[in-house]
């Protein structure tokens, strides 16, 4: 009869109760009957001071403070005059102090769950709502530095709890450690419906918080010590100052006066024993979820929940395995957990098997992924390949963005231009104007918009070049982008080559690979042999937002060929002095002369000649291209590509 009451509507729930129930208590003996009527009387007493949760009335009430918080912002644009910091207060007081009769419903009076629930989503909601309102001076420091004291009190007027916090931010704190004291009374009730009820609840929790959330209800709001990227996963974990190993398992528990963060001062022993329960019914959803959607901060998660590490790690990993290649997400997961324990066989497989998902945005994983082979010495030649393939595929993608601005850059005519330029003396006046007229010959069509091309643009009117005017508007330049977008229209292609680049120079053998990438570098890009030329084109796009990821691309770029020269012109210096101290030192010891001989002169040996091509073939230079001299002798400025540096 329960089961079939909690299914209908309460409507159809009352009248059964009055039609049935009711009358059949009037058919009951009398004894009966006053025994039911004085267990009626008994709960309504106990029930009679527990306080009413007017969610309905809240809202009404936080709706209108809201909009008054709108009209002032409008009003100290306007008149230089706001009540901001007053009715912000208003509002955090509807917020906060509504937190006690909370607690008092769910703890004292254990009843109330489902209502007391979506109260606290609704305190959830109004805190990031207060966060986005608008600000007319756009500065928030008045929510984020405002002090808040939210006190827990019993009936009786005791105190329980005082949250001291700054700033609204912190207010989930309080929000979360109510929830866990609804939780654990909950399956103190009736551990059988909670276990019915939680796993919504805590769906619901995520929905409007986060998955971190979840754990820190376990935590009483706390938060829980992360290690970033650890190798250890022995160090990922809540840390010793918030509980103890043994207040997660249940048979190995003593109660104790154990004062960590699972605990609460309050809670009687039945109460205490009900954060197990909590604990299981978390880990439980932690488990689903990872199953669809995992994440390395996930896998640590569940881990440092878990009353059996080395069991859960196994399980989980057998879940990675299953669903690794479902998709790119998955499968930079995959690859996060295999680094972060260590696991350079499984990562191996992953890229052979699922490589073709990643994705250009997922470089930083990538990369990671490749650290953790690096520490192996049989996994480094496979990491050189990927490492070498990386910079050559962001080399492309730089040389793409590139042209898709300097679109004439790649014409013969320009080419040679270039080369000639790069001839002249580096400082020069003719040197500068002819850089400042190549880099405007091979630039498209002005971006610079038209006044009334942009008022149309901004009142969403139709507009474009005459069919005689040569123009192409960056409409892009007036567009404000989604962040989800930035990576197919702004793609981070200097964070991407500076990563691999510093990767490269920490692995064996990556030196001679960037010297191999300077070369192919400077051949499809030779103004990159120059930095004079390459900071010129950086100031021609410089006041053009939609190009900033191609400044950012073309300094980094010109960085590293710099630094590449210098290194290839050390090296050429180092040779140098090699050779004249040998030619030096064969002159000094010369053959002996023979006793009542002529003495013989020693002939001087002379050192090996450096050609381009031997220098190339040895690593010292860019490209046999870059010896191109007017000068039949090449000199070590122009052997590294030119005189510029």
């Amino acid at each position: 009869v329960n089961e079939i009451l909690e299914s209908v509507p309460p409507e159809a729930r009352q009248h059964f109760i009055e039609k049935y129930l009711l009358s059949m208590l009037d058919r009951a003996p009398k004894e009966q009957s006053k025994k039911v009527l004085s267990s009626a009387t008994r709960m309504k007493t106990r029930y009679a001071g527990m306080p009413t949760l007017d969610l309905k009335g809240k809202r009404r009430e936080m709706a209108n403070v809201l909009a008054e918080l709108t009209r002032d912002s409008k009003r100290a644009f306007v008149r230089e005059r706001s009540n901001r910091d007053e009715l912000l207060e208003e509002a955090v007081d509807t917020i906060v102090g509504w937190l006690s009769d909370i607690w008092r419903a769910v703890y004292e009076f254990k009843a109330g769950f489902a209502h007391a629930h979506a109260c606290l989503l609704w305190c959830a909601e109004m805190v990031s709502e207060i966060l986005d309102t608008p600000v007319a001076s756009g500065c928030k420091c008045a929510v984020l530095n405002l002090p808040i004291t939210i006190p827990i009190k019993r009936s009786n007027g005791k105190t329980v709890k005082v949250f001291n916090v700054m700033g609204l931010l912190s207010v989930d704190n309080a929000i979360l450690w109510v929830w866990r004291e609804l939780f654990v009374s909950m399956f103190a009730v009736s551990k059988k419906q909670a276990q019915k009820m939680v796993p919504e609840m805590l769906a619901e929790i995520e929905e409007k918080m986060g998955w971190t959330a979840l754990e820190r209800i376990l935590l009483g709001g706390q938060t829980r010590a992360l290690t970033a990227r650890s190798t250890d996963i022995d160090d990922i974990g809540f840390g010793s100052d918030l509980f103890a190993e043994s207040c997660l398992d249940d048979e190995k528990y003593e109660e104790s006066e154990c004062r960590c963060a699972l605990h609460a001062p309050h809670w009687s022993d039945k109460v205490d024993q009900q954060r197990f329960a909590l604990r299981e019914a978390v880990e439980t959803y932690y488990m689903q979820k990872f199953r669809v959607a995992p994440s390395d901060e996930l896998f640590h998660a569940i881990i440092a929940l878990s009353d059996d590490p080395d069991n859960t790690e196994d399980d989980l990993l057998l879940i990675l395995d299953e669903v690794a290649g479902s998709s790119p997400d998955t499968l930079v997961a995959a690859l996060n957990i295999y680094s972060d324990i260590d696991d350079p066989d499984n990562i191996v497989d992953l890229l052979d098997d699922y490589g073709f998902l990643l994705r250009t945005r997922d470089f930083p994983h990538l990369q990671g992924a490749v650290t953790a082979l690096t520490r192996h010495p049989s996994h480094v030649p496979r990491a050189l390949k990927i490492i070498e393939d990386e910079l050559t595929d962001t080399m492309n993608a730089v040389r793409a963005a590139v042209l898709s601005t300097f679109i004439r850059a790649d014409d013969r005519v320009q080419r040679e231009e270039l080369t000639a330029i790069l001839k002249l003396r580096t400082g020069s006046q003719t040197r500068k104007d002819r850089v400042e007229r190549w880099v405007s010959g091979v630039t498209g069509p002005s971006g610079t918009p038209h006044p009334v091309a942009l008022a149309a643009l901004l009142m969403g009117l139709p507009f474009g070049p005459g069919p005689d005017e040569a123009t192409n508007l960056d409409t892009m330049d007036f567009v404000e982008l989604d962040p989800t977008e930035d990576e197919e229209l702004r793609p981070r292609l200097k964070e991407r080559f500076d990563g691999w680049q510093t990767l490269a120079s920490s692995t064996k053998g990556g030196q001679t690979l960037l010297l191999r990438l300077y070369t192919k570098i400077v051949d499809i890009m030779p103004f990159f042999r120059a930095t004079d030329v390459v900071d010129e084109m950086i100031n021609h796009i410089m006041d053009r937002p939609s190009k900033a990821h191609v400044c950012d691309a073309l300094e980094q770029l010109s960085t590293f060929c710099k630094m590449q020269r210098k290194r290839i012109n050390l090296r050429q210096e180092k040779r140098k002095k090699a050779d004249a101290a040998k030619a030096t030192s064969a002159f000094a010891t010369g053959p002996p002369t023979r006793a009542g001989g002529p003495s013989s002169q020693p002939t001087p040996s002379p050192g090996p000649s450096l050609h381009p091509g031997d220098l190339f073939a040895q690593g010292m230079i860019s490209s046999p291209h870059t010896s191109r001299s007017s000068s039949t002798t090449a000199g070590p400025s122009s052997l590294a590509g030119g005189r510029s540096t």
